[in-house]
């Protein structure tokens, strides 16, 4: 999960800012490559089709803000309000 590996690699705070109702920090393609690791930003990269500093740039652009629309209430959403959950026939 994208919070665990913010927080193990000692970026806490910011990912926390993102998610509570305060304001946003920012962070820097670097500390967006130091969070994710590098095996999941070259499979970014390699999805995407995008060189991986391009990546790391758009993304530490937009990612605090989409992060802050999906827990508007500070408070990450369930599998099933985000529709996830099991499906039913």
């Amino acid at each position: 999960m994208l919070i665990n590996q913010f927080r193990q690699n000692g970026l806490e705070d910011v990912i926390n800012s993102w998610i509570g109702t305060g304001q946003n920090q920012p962070i820097s393609p670097n500390e967006l490559r130091q969070a994710l690791g590098p095996n999941k930003v070259n499979d970014l990269s390699r999805e995407a089709g995008a060189p991986q500093d391009d990546l790391l740039s758009q993304l530490s652009r937009y990612l605090p803000g989409v992060i802050d629309k999906l827990t508007p209430n500070g408070q990450i959403p369930s599998q099933s309000d985000l529709g996830l959950g099991p499906r039913r026939s």
